[in-house]
């Protein structure tokens, strides 16, 4: 690791830069979650199917979850099916994704994440 990238005060500099769009890795930061969210979303064969369900997290926010169009339909209660888990937040007239899995991630560093009561329960999430 490169000592001068990981000085105090730099990482944050650095991570606001990334948030903006301005700084130049923005493009390469940018590609490589895309290649990311495609691999580890690529059973959804870009036809999602969302699950009827979904539970309130906090205060304009769900959790919503996801999977491809053949697990999709009715289960008994209890039922494991596998699922991508998302949290939405409704900010001015929209929803947003907040998370890609069942808990918030935290601003500051080191990276960190709140982990939200109820929703590490039994459904299978990635």
């Amino acid at each position: 690791m490169n000592n001068d990238r990981a000085k105090p005060g730099r990482r944050e500099a650095r991570a606001a830069a990334l948030v903006s769009g301005d700084h130049k890795w923005f493009g390469q930061m940018l590609e490589d979650l895309t290649e990311q969210w495609r691999h580890v979303y690529r059973d959804l064969n870009y036809e999602p199917a969302i699950i009827a369900a979904s539970d309130l997290v906090g205060p304009d926010m769900e959790l919503v979850m996801v999977t491809s169009d053949e697990f999709a339909g009715d289960y008994p209660a209890g039922a494991r099916i596998p699922a991508h888990s998302f949290i939405t937040h409704y900010v001015g007239r929209e929803w947003k994704i907040a998370a890609t899995s069942r808990r918030l991630p935290l601003p500051g560093w080191p990276p960190t994440e709140q982990v939200i009561e109820g929703l590490l329960g039994s459904t299978e999430s990635r």
